[in-house]
């Protein structure tokens, strides 16, 4: 749904006019605790994964890599592409760790990607550490940086740190769904 925000499509429309010039890497993550500490009587407590819960169980895709690492990978793919030499094939995956969880689904997982054209992407995804929704796009002239990559609210800010500093705030009066069913509504009723 993120990739229709109007935040997304002016990140790609600044990257394609070379703000931050031509594209060398980005970082992107997307965690939260979701297991947070409850207080009892003053005592802080971890809840315990639930394998009857998605998050945590397997069979029905559960895992930080399936659940939010999906956010940062398909992100890294779109920068990606927008260099050329791009073929999704040749991608490499380096570094890549995960922790297993006591329902054996990854709790934490981290990769590099490599692609054919040289960009570079770090990805981190984790349903135990409060990574944030956060962005980094770095080119040869400065960076772009976005706080809330995947669902942003009714201002969103994208950071631009060049040879300007700037920021771009965008407004948006739907919930970020709206955009996502209005394009695939849009292409249905045109046959596309």
């Amino acid at each position: 749904m993120y990739r229709y925000h109007p935040q997304t499509e002016k990140v790609v429309d600044l990257l394609k006019n070379k703000v931050i010039g031509n594209l060398v890497s980005m970082e992107s993550f997307f965690g939260f605790d979701a297991l947070g500490k409850k207080k009892i009587f003053g005592i802080k407590l971890k809840k315990k994964p639930n394998r009857n819960y998605k998050l945590y169980n397997k069979e029905l895709g559960g895992g930080a890599i399936l659940d939010l690492g999906c956010y940062p990978v398909s992100f890294s793919i779109l920068i990606a592409s927008l260099i050329s030499k791009f073929d999704f094939i040749k991608t490499k995956v380096l570094n890549k760790k995960k922790e297993i969880g006591p329902t054996g689904v990854d709790m934490n997982s981290f990769a590099e990607l490599n692609f054919e054209n040289n960009f570079k992407s770090t990805v981190s995804a984790s349903l135990t550490q409060n990574l944030g929704k956060k962005t980094k796009i770095i080119g040869t002239k400065g960076e772009l940086v976005l706080n809330d990559t995947w669902s942003p609210t009714n201002l969103s800010s994208i950071h631009i740190n060049g040879e300007n500093k700037e920021t771009i705030e965008i407004e948006c009066h739907n919930n970020i769904y709206t955009y996502e069913i209005d394009i695939m509504s849009k292409c249905i009723l045109e046959n596309l």
